[in-house]
């Protein structure tokens, strides 16, 4: 398994987590977080570099920023929004049940989506944040300019024409236009 970025202890400084939860009920969410949207938002080459980085405990300066301004609160953002969805909840042998502890009160289905909205709103601030710092310092990132500049702009490159030596660019958002 994929070291995690971030822990338990990340979170108190974001959001209102119980010291009741256990770091094994939030490993899944971060992990998740952490390989499928984290590593497309920075992009694999230099979520690779960091990753290595942080094993190594030998984050370069400008890595270092990175990871503590940007890469930790938008993991930990990512990460709460997952689990709330299975908070409360827990898998057993019979099945999946609901735990309810004493002197406390379930929240409504319309509270929890509030919640989740609300942390929704957060984690793309942290995610766009992520993003725009990443695209203002690409001299600093060149790993990040290298494979994502087509991926950011909403293309893929498709073909190359050699006649006109033109590139055909398929907008992913309109899967029926072509730009030349």
């Amino acid at each position: 398994m994929r070291q995690l970025l971030i822990s338990k202890d990340d979170f108190v400084y974001w959001v209102d987590l119980s010291k009741q939860i256990e770091q094994e009920q939030l490993n899944p969410h971060i992990l998740d977080a952490q390989v499928r949207v984290l590593k497309g938002t920075m992009c694999s080459n230099l979520y690779e570099e960091v990753y290595s980085e942080f094993l190594a405990d030998s984050l370069t300066v400008d890595n270092k920023l990175l990871f503590d301004d940007y890469v930790k609160p938008f993991l930990v953002f990512a990460s709460y929004v997952n689990y709330l969805s299975t908070a409360g909840k827990r898998s057993t042998d019979t099945g999946i049940v609901k735990l309810v502890g004493t002197n406390t009160e379930q929240i409504s289905r319309e509270e929890l989506k509030d919640m989740i909205s609300e942390n929704k709103e957060k984690r793309a601030y942290y995610q766009n944040a992520l993003s725009d710092f990443l695209e203002c310092n690409t001299d600093i990132y060149p790993l990040f300019k290298d494979c994502c500049k087509t991926q950011k702009a909403g293309f893929n490159i498709t073909a190359i024409s050699n006649s006109r030596n033109k590139y055909d660019r398929y907008d992913k958002y309109n899967k029926d236009k072509y730009y030349r």
